[in-house]
């Protein structure tokens, strides 16, 4: 009788683990509770990870974005129509609007009435990031892709830098140089040329030391009499 007791709690046992575990042999995973590895926020998923309490194998779990409670309109997401433009919420997936108001239209080089406050075309082409220049010139592309029409066509500013405020373009040289740069030492001040590399310099000349707040400094280049 011991024996046939202690057969039938074998099975019993064995009935139990069974299911655990697959035909193939692999684990059929029983997770933890688990932890938060990153909490969520109104812009960013969390998640959390789990352990497998038979093989100790690990796995994660999203957690969904938080709704967020104000809502941001900084990336300049533009919505609008023929008549009208208005700002969409910069979060995924939200579809709050703001500022709805009328287009300012103006008449771009190009010939369409352009709005200028959110490119809105009054031939219904739309000019957003699709930026492009050449040498002389940069402008933005109609968002249709392999549309021809472009907005406000305008020639490069270049900076000291040789590089375009407006776009990125770089020129490779520069023809003329530009002077607006002091470098000093204790006699003597120089204007160096403002393009990056460029070592031209105009003649040096002494300083002309003035009395201001009570400290001796250069009129011209402004340095401190050391």
């Amino acid at each position: 009788m011991k024996r046939l007791k202690a057969v039938f709690a074998f099975l019993l046992v064995l009935s139990t683990l069974l299911p655990l575990f697959s035909s193939c042999g692999e684990c059929a995973h029983v997770w933890d509770e688990g932890y938060v590895a990153q909490e969520p926020t109104d812009t960013e998923v969390g998640y959390t990870v789990h352990f497998c309490t038979i093989c100790n194998e690990p796995t994660s779990r999203e957690i969904p974005m938080l709704p967020h409670t104000v809502h941001k309109y900084d990336k300049q997401g533009w919505g609008g129509d023929d008549s009208y433009h208005w700002l969409i919420c910069d979060f995924k997936d939200c579809s709050v609007t703001t500022g709805k108001s009328q287009h300012s239209f103006f008449p771009s080089r190009v010939g369409d009435d352009t709005c200028g406050v959110c490119r809105h075309s009054s031939s219904k082409h739309t000019f957003t990031t699709n930026a492009a220049y050449d040498d002389e010139c940069h402008w933005i592309c109609c968002d249709e892709e392999g549309c021809p029409v472009v907005y406000s066509r305008y020639p490069h500013t270049i900076g000291a830098d040789l590089k375009c405020t407006d776009c990125e373009y770089t020129m490779s040289t520069h023809d003329e140089h530009a002077y607006s740069k002091w470098n000093y030492d204790g006699e003597y001040h120089w204007l160096c040329c403002n393009y990056s590399g460029c070592s031209s310099t105009l003649e040096k000349s002494a300083h002309a030391w003035i009395t201001e707040n009570g400290q001796e400094i250069c009129k011209d280049c402004r340095q401190h009499k050391q």
